[in-house]
């Protein structure tokens, strides 16, 4: 029987074990064998649990996979990470396991809900897994160390989160006399203030700016403090790219000076970036959505402290081409100086930011430029993410690999992408020593046929 013809359930088997066997990065390219394996895979892919141990290492220290999903350019990552933890939720339910207690809590979030609302079930669990999906990526491989000390989940601040981001004023308000804080932040979720100005929910800030005060110091602890301005509104407010909202985070109505233009007691220009709620509003400018609420908040500091370099950089990885373009404006330098562990253009290549990459060359960039910090150079970021336009574009504006600097070709090969390797393979990459290596190193990981192509194009190699 030929293996297209199995029934359902073995060919489920047959891909389950595959997954198993080759890894979350070998396994994804069984998508594309045929139309049979494509529909069949994803099933597969959930019960195998291989996402669970899954990462991948960002060039740039501060940015985390998946972090800031929702303001990160996209290649559909964010819907099958939200899937996974969909699937999760709805196939676990031993609360006393540590190891799934982050889905269980999210299925015991959204009964709540539902049963103080008219809401339904699945599309509770389908609003709570995107609200999460940032916290839950970043706690797998080792997770249970990082969760939340063994604490229960409050299903009350949970709730008020819940009730901010769909903009339930009634069940808001309740929660609200019962003591939660629209300020605090849980381990499921962002806080109650950042998701109401994400969700553009206006009416939910002004309710949370009446019941808080001006400001007040809870503790000695850094970010420890509450006020009308946040923490978390302002931040919402930039991500979302909505400068009204912007606006109202930062001047709320109920305000004690209603008509004051400075911020935290501080003149307008000159807020202290150190001050708790000056670093509040200076942590707004990593993640905007648009130039003109980045502009909007930079002119509260008369040094808001942050390098372009390394906004560029940042802002380069995210893919956010628009903050790209306004910083080459401001000067930054377009290969990120000297002292950063990573340059715009590399990574750019390496999220397949290939817009980014467009204007980043466009303006000049060196498409070889890498210093004694920097994890590679932009021809090997190019080659990780797969992109062979990108690798094309970085080749045809003067791209190639420094002496015996053979980690583009080994990218390549890990990744099985036969175009790709015969197009560096045509670079000359690499003596026959390093040839010999990189040969080795696809016998072990259990790549023949890059072995294969290895040994056709160089004799030296064949034994």
């Amino acid at each position: 029987m030929h293996l297209l013809d199995l029934p359902v359930e073995l060919m489920h088997m047959v891909l389950l074990e595959a997954i198993i066997s080759r890894g979350v990065t070998r396994a994804l390219r069984l998508k594309l064998v045929c139309k049979q394996f494509y529909n069949c895979f994803q099933p597969a892919l959930f019960e195998s649990r291989v996402l669970d141990d899954f990462g991948v290492i960002p060039l740039y220290k501060d940015l985390k996979f998946m972090e800031l999903w929702y303001v990160r350019k996209q290649y559909g990552a964010a819907d099958l990470w939200h899937s996974y933890l969909v699937y999760r939720v709805l196939n676990e339910n031993d609360i006393e396991n540590i190891n799934v207690r982050f889905p269980v809590e999210i299925g015991r979030l959204a009964e709540h809900f539902c049963c103080q609302t008219e809401a339904g079930y699945m599309k509770m669990i389908n609003t709570l897994c995107w609200l999460a999906l940032e916290r839950y990526v970043e706690t797998l491989g080792g997770w249970e160390e990082r969760l939340h000390d063994g604490e229960d989940l409050n299903l009350g601040q949970s709730l008020l989160s819940l009730a901010a981001y769909l903009g339930n004023l009634t069940l808001a308000e309740r929660l609200l006399s019962e003591g939660h804080c629209p300020t605090v932040d849980n381990h499921l979720t962002p806080s109650p203030m950042q998701l109401a100005t994400w969700a553009g929910n206006v009416d939910m800030l002004k309710l949370f700016q009446e019941y808080l005060p001006d400001f007040e110091d809870i503790s000695f602890e850094l970010n420890s403090w509450r006020s009308k301005t946040g923490p978390g509104s302002i931040k919402g407010a930039t991500m979302r790219g909505d400068i009204n909202i912007l606006r109202l985070a930062i001047y709320p109505p109920s305000r004690a000076i209603p008509d004051s233009d400075g911020f935290a007691g501080y003149p307008y220009g000159h807020v202290d970036p150190f001050s708790k709620q000056g670093r509040d509003l200076q942590s707004a400018l990593l993640c905007a959505k648009n130039p003109a609420t980045f502009q909007y908040i930079q002119a509260f500091f008369e040094d808001s402290k942050l390098d372009n370099q390394y906004l560029l950089v940042r802002y380069a990885e995210l893919g956010n081409v628009d903050m790209v373009r306004y910083l080459l404006d401001q000067g930054a330098d377009i290969n990120g100086g000297e002292k950063l562990n990573c340059n715009p253009l590399s990574c750019a290549a390496r999220y397949w930011h290939e817009d980014v990459v467009d204007l980043l060359l466009e303006r000049g960039a060196d498409p070889n430029y890498q210093t004694m910090q920097q994890r590679g150079s932009p021809l090997r970021a190019a080659a990780m993410s797969g992109s062979l336009s990108i690798v094309r574009k970085l080749i045809d504006k003067g791209a190639k690999p420094a002496k015996n600097d053979w980690w583009p070709l080994l990218e390549a090969l890990r990744l099985e992408h036969t175009a790709m390797a015969t197009l560096l393979l045509d670079l000359n990459i690499a003596d026959a020593a390093a040839r010999s290596r990189i040969l080795q190193k696809t016998l072990d990981l259990g790549l023949e046929s890059m072995a294969q192509l290895l040994q056709e194009r160089d004799v030296s190699l064949q034994s």
